[in-house]
């Protein structure tokens, strides 16, 4: 029995069951899976087929993107059954390509497949399985949860055939079409899926990406997805019995991605031109594709291609895939869409209309019941798409759709993926398992699931006749139903497959494309998509903008590539100009809306359209401007002048620094700081100081410099506060990362986004936007804020020295720290003197920078351009225009009623705008009355004027002044020429001297060629000459080298013989030694004592007698006569002439016998030996081969080394002798013993060894080499010999030891672990790394110099471990 908790489709298998029987037996080994559209359908049906064939009892499904949901059969599946809204599904298909949404709901798909708790292989549809995949899933995955295919297990070559190297980097080295997956990948699935919604391009990236997500193993098997990408690396061959074998190996599966059917030469028809594999030189791959072909056909492939469901909107207009990019940006700004980074959120509650493909027909709706909503029923029977009846909105009734449907994979193209017999359904899991908590995997609420039946239109939403759909832009939004449950509304572009059939989609298209004035969204991306259309129209919105609306109008609409509504609308015509005194203001932001609040307050017309003469350009607007204006253009000292007629700035500094000689005029028009409320000063403890930080103008704003200040002034106060304005900090981090670092130490300094009230600002700033900076100031004046800041550029202008704080600035533009530390402790000790200079500040704010001043101000300068515009204004034509008075008189409505004027009341002027905001209602409607009039005059005026004019041309005066005119058009034409004629006789006169001038030029050039040309044959005659010479040479030097080739030869020839006798000598030589070592041992073997049970061997150190049973050390000295060469060199240059060499584990005494020979009588060699039979043995061939006076030097320690005295066990080892360990308790006394004792104290006890030192330790003991060494440990730390040590990590563990903490003791000890083979040093856990796979290697235990100690107190540290203490 098994319980299985899933919220899944029951398409997939993953239906919630409690308490059913398992069937282990019905339990596929791995799942199989692909994703395609409905064009892919006959791959997909020939991948099923030959997938089955090969593996009977598995189960395969197909995801088809672009089916309905009604239309999901067995071994089909739907976005619907893997949980998908139809929102959701629309976003995504509207912002995807048919690849894109492919890649997109893969992820998902093979997530829920792995919730049976099997493995899960997803192939591309164009795959044919030809061989079983069992045997290489199972094996894939036990190394890892992920498995990935290359697509070339070699490098190709760089030989400019295609698929190029480069072009495989681009597409990726992994094979997308080939994906496996088991337990575990999960996240990376789930990582791989939101990349994909974010870029649904990065499918090569994340694949790359992967080693680093998940542990996967890569699959290197050429018998798996043969494809264009290695076909030319794997030669096929055919077995007798009709098998394909690559390598020797059957061939499992081939991929044919970019195989056109229509086109069956080529093997791909991505790679045309100079392709790598040709068929023709193929002939097995060729017959591959004509199989695979045929097979195609066979399951329904057909010339007609089937259009993507997603591809075109329901008129048949294609959408281009610029445009979709485009969608996706935009909808990944809103949150909740399906491509922002939180996700797909539901919204308002859904239409009940599916998002289904436009081109597709669903069956016959079941009829509406009386409230409304649709009656359950079962799946209707699939029709024909050119039989089926639409149904109408309103009744019901099935009625004519007017126009045969394109072929969709709902009737005629979708049949059983799965072969007869497989479910498309997937079982459950194994018994006993409970498969995720809905912890794990949450159910989606009722509403997110797909609706049973499709809602009639009409009871949802009324019809795109009835309602215009209109075009949602961004932040706008729409009030959800009431209710507690109202979702939020969405702010996301519409979809282009949603309930409103892409009208909502096709009004977001017409917009006007960002920063593209007279385009549309569409226009621009089909644009863009199309190099055809990029060549035709290089300026498509500019100057070839007319013969571009002209295509998209007429070729675009009548081909289906862009709807009417999305054709570039033409420009707006220039704004008429209105003669008369006014002002326009052009510009957004908030300097403009300073300015134009001053224009309001001048009294004079003002309009934000070009419509007056003096034009007023603020915040570089890049709105055209008519030449028959008056430009002026407000610039701040940190923007660029331009060509305006004149400039206006906020202060005399910046004026100063614009004006130059020959350019326009620069005008003085301070910038209006608007009334500010006064607000109460808050109660709160200590002094809170203000500053702001704009890092958009970081270096002038000189935020540090506050902080400096603060610093300086306040080191050890923590009764103030530094609270800083923090701006503009997401798009200038480095700035911002600064000040926070700056800020970081000193809990005192906060970082707000909004400063608040503060008891004084503190500003700093340098030269450069000092305007931005002084109307930041003033705006914090206004409110009655204390400034301190530096004295110089236009805040200095702006206040006075009573109202503000002034610091004294170095070099004119740098603000002295220290004076402004000293001016805020005085502020900090005196606040009621910073409160009054505050006050001051507003009030010399008021008095100077009121909105109505600054009018009064831009008045005269309005006036003063006025009539500069009007003195160089060319004359007017004779004829005036009719309607001039009346245009004119219509801007009369805009003027604004002066409230100012004088009046002998006293609250006359309050009175009039209370009485003017009473009546402003009514103003309004008059005003629009008097408009509607003024309008109508105008319309009939110009009727008239129009008629008048129509009669005038009608009669002979009229032609009189038009052949007139063309008289006068020919004679200024004739005088031009006649000016030309004469410009041209002088051209000819100044031809005709260049032409003299040329001839004597020419006539030098020749001289000097006849020269020249007289000294290179001298040249060339001296060069011939050398060459006759050289030939000689050159011939002689060849001689010579033919010569010296021969002597070459002979050389060689020699020197071949000489190698051939010198190989015969060693050969003999080598067979005279061979000789002469067996007769040296049976000699020995005759004259010598006799020891039973051993073998006499001839080594480089002697004749040496081992044991007959040695099976290591005995068959390597007597082929080899030498043992350990590298150790020996080593021991050799590190042991001290006259010092100690001790042999742990000496054996049969080949180091023994090996130093006692290189020490001489100068040295002293201590040999420890356990196992009495090796002991008898040393003992014998130190006797033979050694003087008695040296074989006296050696000591013999019948014992084996260990970390104390007592007991020991041994037992025989493999490499000869005996390996001791711990006597266990109770042992009988049948158990073998020996002697254990401490070296330390066992050498301390020889009289011959006292005065001399320690040199070299050799202990070949593997896995007890430690317990020996840590008996000692004590003339180890005295006289830090070299130690040469056998160490054995799986015998170290097998002895109950860490070998990891063993090394690291050694380390202790003051010794560097060194590999013999490496002769660099390591760490412990690098050397039991590195042992995986051997038993023993050699450490070179050397010790690290010791570093003399100063004088100083010694302070007691207590070591880690005792010197006489075991490991």
């Amino acid at each position: 029995m098994r319980v299985v908790h899933t919220g899944h489709s029951e398409k997939l298998g993953l239906q919630t069951v409690t308490e059913v029987p398992a069937r282990p037996e019905s339990r596929p080994t791995f799942i199989a899976c692909t994703v395609a559209t409905a064009a892919d359908l006959p791959a997909v049906k020939v991948l099923s087929s030959s997938f089955l064939a090969n593996h009977p009892q598995a189960r395969f499904l197909a995801l088809v993107v672009d089916a309905a949901p009604e239309h999901s059969g067995p071994g089909l599946v739907t976005p619907a059954d893997l949980g998908m809204s139809r929102e959701e599904l629309a976003e995504l298909a509207t912002g995807c390509t048919a690849a894109q949404l492919c890649g997109a709901l893969r992820p998902k798909l093979l997530e829920q497949l792995l919730g049976q708790g099997v493995p899960v292989l997803c192939l591309d549809p164009w795959v044919q399985v030809l061989g079983p995949l069992t045997d290489v899933v199972e094996s894939a995955v036990r190394r890892g949860p992920l498995v990935l295919l290359p697509r070339a297990l070699r490098p190709l070559p760089d030989d400019g055939l295609r698929p190029t190297p480069t072009e495989l980097l681009e597409t990726g080295v992994f094979d997308p079409g080939f994906l496996l997956v088991a337990p575990g990948a999960e996240p990376f699935l789930r990582s791989l899926a939101d990349q994909l919604r974010r870029t649904p391009d990065a499918t090569k990236a994340v694949l790359d990406m992967a080693p680093a997500l998940v542990n996967l193993h890569v699959l290197r098997d050429a018998t798996v997805g043969l494809s264009v990408w290695n076909a030319a690396q794997r030669d096929l061959h055919r077995r007798p019995d009709g098998t394909l074998t690559t390598l020797g190996e059957p061939i499992r599966t081939v991929h044919f991605a970019g195989f056109d059917p229509h086109r069956p030469w080529l093997l791909s028809a991505d790679f045309t031109d100079r392709p790598r594999v040709l068929l023709s030189e193929h002939p097995l791959l060729a017959e591959l594709c004509t199989t695979y072909r045929a097979e195609l056909v066979r399951k329904g492939h057909s010339p007609q291609r089937v259009r993507y469901g997603f591809g075109q909107l329901a008129d048949g207009t294609q959408i281009p895939d610029a445009l979709r990019a485009d969608y996706r940006t935009t909808a990944r700004s809103h949150p909740g869409s399906a491509f922002s980074p939180e996700g797909w959120t539901p919204g308002e509650p859904p239409a009940p209309e599916p998002a289904t493909p436009p081109n597709d027909v669903r069956p016959s709706a079941t009829p509406p019941t009386t409230n409304g909503t649709a009656a359950a029923a079962p799946p209707a029977e699939a029709t024909p798409a050119t039989d089926r009846p639409a149904t109408d909105a309103t009744n019901g009734t099935a009625v004519p759709t007017g126009r045969p449907e394109p072929p969709t994979p709902a009737a005629d193209q979708v049949e059983r993926v799965a072969s007869p017999g497989s479910s498309g359904t997937l079982p459950p899991p194994a018994a006993g398992e409970v498969e995720r908590a809905p912890g794990d995997q949450p159910e989606r609420a009722a509403a997110d699931r797909p609706e049973p039946a499709a809602l009639p239109e009409s009871s949802t939403a009324p019809s795109s006749t009835d309602q215009p759909a209109r075009p949602s832009t961004p932040g706008s939004t729409t009030r959800p139903a009431a209710g507690p449950a109202a979702s939020p509304a969405r702010t996301t572009p519409p979809p282009a497959f949603g309930p409103d059939g892409g009208a909502g989609f096709v009004a977001w298209a017409s917009e006007p494309a960002p920063d593209l004035p007279g385009s549309t969204r569409w226009a621009a991306a089909l644009w863009r998509s199309d190099p055809a259309l990029r060549t035709q129209f290089p300026d498509p919105f500019g100057a070839d903008a007319p013969a571009f609306r002209d295509w998209c109008a007429s070729v675009g609409v009548a081909a289906g590539r862009l709807p009417v509504d999305a054709v570039p609308r033409p420009r707006t015509e220039a704004t008429v100009l209105h003669d008369q005194l006014g002002v326009s203001v052009l510009g957004t932001g908030p300097i403009a809306d300073l300015v134009h609040a001053a224009a309001r307050a001048s009294g004079l017309p003002t309009s934000t359209t070009a419509g007056y003469p003096v034009v007023i350009r603020v915040g570089g607007t890049t709105e055209r401007v008519p030449d028959s204006r008056f430009v002026v253009d407000y610039l701040l000292d940190d923007e660029q002048p331009t060509d305006a007629a004149e400039l206006w700035v906020p202060s005399e500094t910046t004026r100063a620094t614009l004006e130059r000689q020959g350019g326009p005029t620069v005008r003085v028009l301070p910038l209006p700081v608007p009334p500010a409320e006064d607000q109460p000063r808050e109660s709160h403890e200590g002094v809170i100081f203000g500053a702001l930080a704009d890092h958009a103008v970081d270096r002038a704003g000189n935020v540090l410099g506050a902080v400096s200040a603060f610093l300086s002034a306040f080191p050890d106060r923590n009764d103030v506060t530094l609270r800083i304005e923090v701006t503009h900090a997401d798009a200038h981090p480095e700035a911002a990362e600064r000040l926070r670092l700056a800020t970081a130490a000193d809990p005192r300094i906060e970082l707000v986004d909004t400063l608040g009230p503060v008891d004084c600002l503190v500003h700093l700033h340098r030269g450069g936007a000092c305007d931005r900076i002084a109307h930041t100031l003033a705006g914090h004046a206004a409110r009655a804020t204390p400034i301190l800041t530096s004295d110089h550029g236009a805040v200095a202008e702006q206040f006075d020295k009573a109202a503000a704080i002034f610091v004294p600035c170095r070099q004119g533009v740098e603000p002295d720290v220290q004076a402004a530390a000293k001016l805020m402790r005085a502020l900090a000790d005196d606040l009621p003197t910073a409160v009054a200079i505050g006050i001051k500040g507003r009030d010399h704010l008021r008095a100077t920078r009121d909105v109505a001043k600054i009018g009064e101000v831009l008045r005269d300068r309005v006036e003063h351009a006025y009539r500069g515009w009007r003195a160089r204004r060319a004359k007017p034509a004779p004829t005036v225009d009719p309607l001039k008075a009346l245009h004119s008189a219509k801007h009369a409505l805009l003027r604004q009623p002066d409230v100012g004027t004088a009046s002998r009341t006293p609250m006359a002027p309050q009175l009039r705008k209370v009485v003017l905001r009473v009546l402003d209602h009514y103003d309004n409607h008059m005003r629009n009355v008097l408009t509607s009039l003024v309008d109508g005059v105008e319309r009939t005026v110009s009727e008239v004027v129009r008629r008048q004019d129509d009669m005038s041309t009608g009669i002979g005066l009229g032609e009189l002044e038009v052949l007139r005119a063309e008289l006068e058009q020919h004679t200024e034409h004739q005088g031009h020429l006649a000016d030309q004629l004469v410009g041209i006789d002088d051209g000819v006169v100044r031809v005709r001297a260049d032409m003299a001038g040329q001839g004597r030029r020419l006539r030098e050039i020749e001289d000097a060629v006849v020269a020249e040309a007289a000294k290179r044959a001298k040249q060339g005659d001296a060069l011939a000459q050398r060459i006759d010479k050289l030939a000689v040479a050159l011939e002689r030097t060849l001689d010579r080298i033919d010569s010296l080739e021969a002597k070459v030869v002979d050389a060689f020839r020699e020197r071949d013989a000489r190698l051939d006798a010198g190989l015969r000598a060693a050969n003999q030589a080598q067979q005279t030694a061979d000789a002469l070592r067996r007769v040296v041992v049976r000699e020995h073997e005759r004259h010598g004592e006799v020891v039973p049970r051993s073998s006499l061997v001839l080594t480089d150190v002697g004749l040496l007698r081992l044991p007959a049973d040695d099976a290591f050390m005995l068959p390597m000295l007597s082929s080899n006569g030498v043992w350990e060469t590298d150790l020996s060199e080593l021991i050799d240059s590190v042991v001290e002439p006259d010092g100690i060499f001790l042999d742990v584990g000496a054996y049969v005494g080949y180091q023994t016998v090996r130093m006692l020979s290189r020490f001489g009588t100068g040295g002293a060699v201590v040999a420890v030996e356990p196992c009495p039979s090796a002991r008898a043995l040393l003992r014998h061939n130190v006797d033979v081969n050694l003087p008695e006076r040296v074989a006296q030097q050696l000591v013999l320690v019948d014992a084996a080394a260990w970390e104390s005295t007592g007991e020991l066990t041994t037992r025989p080892s493999l490499t000869g002798g005996v390996s001791v360990e711990p006597l266990p308790e109770g042992a009988g006394e049948d158990v073998p013993r020996v002697r254990a004792t401490r070296l330390d104290k066992e050498l301390e006890a020889v009289p011959s060894l006292q005065g001399r030192r320690l040199s070299v330790v050799r202990v070949d003991a593997p896995g007890r080499g430690h317990r020996a060494l840590a008996g000692l440990v004590r003339l180890l730390r005295r006289d830090r010999p070299h130690v040469f040590l056998e160490f054995s990590a799986s015998a170290t563990e097998g002895f109950g030891d860490d070998p990891v903490t063993v090394l690291k003791e050694f380390r202790i000890w003051g010794y560097d672990l060194v590999p013999v083979a490496t002769r660099e040093p390591a760490t412990p856990e690098q050397i039991v790394a590195a042992m995986e796979g051997m038993r023993t290697t050699s450490l070179w235990l050397r010790p690290r110099p010791v570093t003399p100690k100063g004088p100083g107190p010694q302070v007691a540290v207590p070591l880690r471990q005792a010197a006489d203490q075991a490991i």
